[in-house]
């Protein structure tokens, strides 16, 4: 059981990182196939919807938000999930794998990330520890960019909700400006607010600062 829910949140954290990731390159690559020119006329078909300039800057606010919390959400539920599954191999008297919090082996929806979090630039050198975090000589090498591929992720994703925001055409149509506005800005801010938590981490973990709070 405490496997199952393991795995089927690595799903729904497959399945939101992608779309996420989907989504952000339709957005720019939308963007830059108008020459640069947020104003310029290009038609984009998503998921069977052709959208307008506006009508892309006007919904982006809503699923690069949406899609950011699921993430997060997602990532949050892996560490309680993790510590449950831990605990059922010590109540059978197993030893549990070591590859907190990665849980990489046992993951089986893993996800474009997980295989950047493997790439290496030294021709010498292991990675069969590259997913053991809570071992002493793994924490030693938290220099590594590995750490920063969900916060840079997240970033993006900031970023392109606040190119959103203040895009004048997305004004285009609308009546009720008040309320348009304080639906985009709103959804910035609440973007913003959960990102923190995640960024932070990363920072921690990769100078070595309160790792006691940040790994669990």
């Amino acid at each position: 059981m405490a496997l199952s829910n393991l795995q089927s949140i690595s799903a729904a954290q497959r399945f939101y990182l992608s779309a996420l990731l989907v989504y952000l390159c339709l957005v720019w690559g939308w963007f830059f196939a108008g020459g640069g020119q947020a104003g310029q006329p290009v038609t984009v078909q998503l998921l069977g919807i052709s959208l307008q300039t506006a009508g892309v800057w006007k919904i982006t606010p809503l699923v690069t938000t949406f899609l950011s919390l699921a993430l997060i959400g997602s990532i949050t539920a892996a560490g309680p999930a993790w510590a449950e599954l831990r605990n059922a191999f010590g109540d059978l008297g197993l030893q549990a794998p070591q590859c907190d919090p990665v849980f990489y082996n046992l993951d089986t929806h893993k996800n474009i990330f997980d295989y950047f979090s493997f790439l290496r630039l030294r021709p010498e050198g292991s990675s069969a520890d590259a997913g053991d975090i809570d071992s002493l000589e793994q924490r030693k090498k938290r220099f590594n960019l590995r750490h920063f591929l969900y916060p840079a992720l997240f970033l993006v994703s900031i970023y392109t909700t606040y190119r959103a925001v203040r895009e004048p055409s997305a004004f285009a149509g609308i009546i009720h400006h008040r309320l348009f506005w304080l639906y985009r800005w709103g959804l910035l801010g609440m973007q913003i607010a959960y990102c923190v938590r995640p960024i932070y981490r990363a920072f921690c973990r990769f100078a070595g600062v309160r790792t006691k709070f940040v790994y669990d």
